[in-house]
């Protein structure tokens, strides 16, 4: 974990490569969804490269839900993570509403490896972005 000089292309990354989230900004959100990222590619052994559609609404849905469970108020948040859900869903010609539903299932896990240790631990996110 790291912080990094802001730009205008992002508010942060997660690098497999060199196993780190870096932040370009103070929000929670940001680090919630780059954390998310890091889960996901533990559960499914990695990550398409660039901005995959439904890796991001997985990776938003799980950070407002990280935000919401960490006692950030939903109207700080929601507006958003809605504009970024629905940037995605667009992309897949599907509505936000049912973008979320196709990923509810992953987004589950993501929350429960973040939360509970799930599949493989907490220690893997640990050694992972350590």
């Amino acid at each position: 974990m790291r912080a990094i000089p802001g730009n205008y292309q992002y508010f942060g990354y997660f690098s497999v490569d060199r196993k780190e989230i870096a932040i370009a900004t103070n929000q929670e959100c940001v680090f919630f969804h780059e954390l998310a990222h890091c889960a996901d590619y533990l559960l499914n052994g990695g990550l398409k490269k660039g901005q995959d559609s439904l890796q991001e609404i997985i990776a938003e849905l799980s950070a407002h839900s990280l935000a919401i469970i960490v006692g950030k108020s939903a109207e700080d948040t929601v507006g958003n993570s809605y504009r970024y859900i629905q940037k995605y869903a667009d992309q897949l010609n599907i509505s936000p509403h049912t973008a979320c539903l196709k990923v509810m299932s992953q987004v589950e896990q993501v929350l429960n490896l973040i939360l509970m240790g799930g599949k493989g631990g907490r220690q893997s996110i640990d050694k992972l972005v350590a």
